[in-house]
């Protein structure tokens, strides 16, 4: 009997295995950074606070209310707060232009370029830790035909397979790839 894959998401919430947490820290702790470098976090504060956010999840991830968009936003804010607190801690709140660092205005075009740039690096990151889970031929004829753009006669030829095993492959690795990140990313579920 085989059973349906359950997300990341829902695997941290009720049983993790390390393997689980791993995977979560090797696909959200370079974005984490980028926004903490986008904030004006220098080397030190990095490391810390990065800690200090994934301990955060760590403690509250049973807590967290699955909505739609919604776990991008509270993973934003929890490294935010993280931020903050580390900066009141150790000198006083930054700012940029009287704006407290890492505020975002929904209104102003910012937030979904956040969306989209959130979107495309959880998608890339998780691609590439997946990738050891698929054989190499469907892996490749995946990653050529969906990535790269190629015709799938193109693809197929190469690796010397059929038409229809590049459309299967594609099927295989986002079908697995939409379970890995369920509740992860808007529109996925």
């Amino acid at each position: 009997m085989q059973t349906t894959p359950v997300s990341l998401l829902e695997r941290l919430r009720s049983r993790p295995a390390n393997a689980d947490w791993q995977r979560f820290v090797d696909i959200y702790s370079p974005l984490v950074v980028t926004w903490l470098k986008s904030w004006g976090a220098d080397e030190s504060a990095i490391a810390d606070v990065g800690q200090e956010v994934m301990i955060a999840v760590w403690n509250n991830i049973s807590k967290f209310e699955r909505r739609a968009g919604h776990f991008r936003g509270w993973l934003w804010t929890v490294s935010r707060n993280k931020y903050r607190e580390h900066w009141r801690r150790s000198r006083g709140a930054p700012t940029t232009n009287g704006k407290a660092t890492g505020d975002v205005d929904p209104t102003d075009g910012v937030a979904d370029y956040i969306d989209d740039e959130y979107r495309r690096f959880v998608v890339s990151r998780a691609m590439m830790l997946m990738q050891s889970d698929f054989e190499s031929a469907t892996w490749r004829a995946c990653w050529e035909f969906v990535a790269e753009g190629r015709p799938a006669d193109e693809v197929a030829g190469q690796l010397g397979i059929t038409s229809n095993a590049v459309y299967l492959a594609k099927a295989r690795v986002l079908r697995r790839l939409r379970q890995e990140l369920a509740g992860l990313i808007d529109g996925i579920d």
